[in-house]
């Protein structure tokens, strides 16, 4: 008995096609539409619109006048060229991409076609493998299959785009930034006596603090930050100085994110700039009082060089006798 051009399988319940599509078939025998028509309209495509080519010349052609929702190769005996080997449906997949084409393309194929296979490994379509050609039972699902898979690829490409605009606009702020802050001291009066250049040591500790702080958050280093102000008070550390430490640590910081987004360590790092500036501004007015600063010891400093500065200064019961 001859078999009838549309045998329901029962699955195609399970995939819900557009209720229109626009089909480019390629192959060098025209497909019986009734027959595709129908499995499509199992799976709620009810206005299918074909169109057959029997050459990519006249395929590219009808491309460029006008869109398609999805290409279907029989790609068992169709030559691209008319009079080409079957590999020539890897040039016509290339000659699509070089053309900006993104059309989401189903390549119908029989079985053990292993070196056709290798030549459209890198092609960006689906492998249908049937030996029934436009007559397989799942060419509905794999059109359903190739049009998400574009979807998805469409989504993903729009997303990267606007993560690398966003990562973009985040760099241009961030240097922005820096550039505020270095003509905040270049601008910024010089001391008469800028004293030593801090130690080594401190800049690794505030190196460390400002990852510590970018990568915990907001409040978990606020006693650290309270005795590393002390100390630069104590060495009569200049706000300038100060700035430029942080400056110099935090474009490091930046400098190693890369591609990375730089909002968040900008944000924290501000915080912690401003918690230590705080610091040390209540530091020198409680010096400027001679209220004292509590605890000194910390040891961040040289020891030897915070009790010399500290007993440099005369006491004020030592003023008023």
């Amino acid at each position: 008995m001859k078999p009838t051009a549309f045998e329901p399988t029962g699955d195609e319940a399970s995939i819900r096609l557009p209720s229109r599509l626009r089909l480019l078939c390629l192959g060098d025998e025209e497909p019986s539409w009734s027959g595709l028509a129908m499995r499509l309209g199992a799976c709620g495509c009810d206005e299918p619109q074909f169109r057959w080519c029997l050459s990519s010349t006249h395929a590219l052609t009808l491309l460029r006048e006008t869109g398609f929702d999805c290409i279907l190769i029989a790609g068992e005996d169709w030559k691209s060229n008319n009079g080409g080997p079957h590999a020539d449906v890897a040039d016509f997949l290339a000659a699509l991409q070089a053309g900006g084409h993104n059309e989401p393309t189903v390549v119908i194929l029989p079985p053990n076609q292993d070196s056709l296979l290798v030549e459209l490994a890198d092609a960006s379509c689906e492998m249908l493998l049937s030996d029934k050609g436009w007559q397989s039972p799942a060419i509905a699902a794999w059109i359903y299959r190739a049009i998400r898979r574009s979807d998805d690829l469409q989504q993903s490409r729009r997303l990267s785009r606007a993560d690398d605009h966003r990562t973009r606009r985040e760099r241009s702020e961030t240097s922005h930034v820096l550039d505020e802050l270095r003509r905040i001291l270049d601008e910024s009066p010089r001391p008469d006596d800028e004293g030593e250049p801090l130690p080594e040591q401190i800049h690794q500790f505030y190196a460390d603090m400002l990852r510590t702080h970018v990568i915990m958050g907001v409040g978990r280093l606020s006693g650290e930050i309270r005795k590393l102000a002390e100390a630069l008070a104590v060495a009569d550390v200049a706000p300038g100085a100060v700035l430029a430490m942080h400056l110099q640590q935090l474009e490091s910081l930046v400098e190693g994110l890369g591609s990375r987004s730089s909002r968040h360590v900008m944000v924290r790092a501000d915080v912690l700039g401003t918690e230590l500036m705080l610091h040390l501004a209540e530091c020198y007015r409680h010096k400027s009082t001679r209220t004292g600063l509590g605890d000194f010891g910390i040891d961040l400093l040289h020891a030897e060089s915070l009790r010399q500065k500290s007993s440099a200064r005369p006491h004020p019961e030592s003023r008023s006798t």
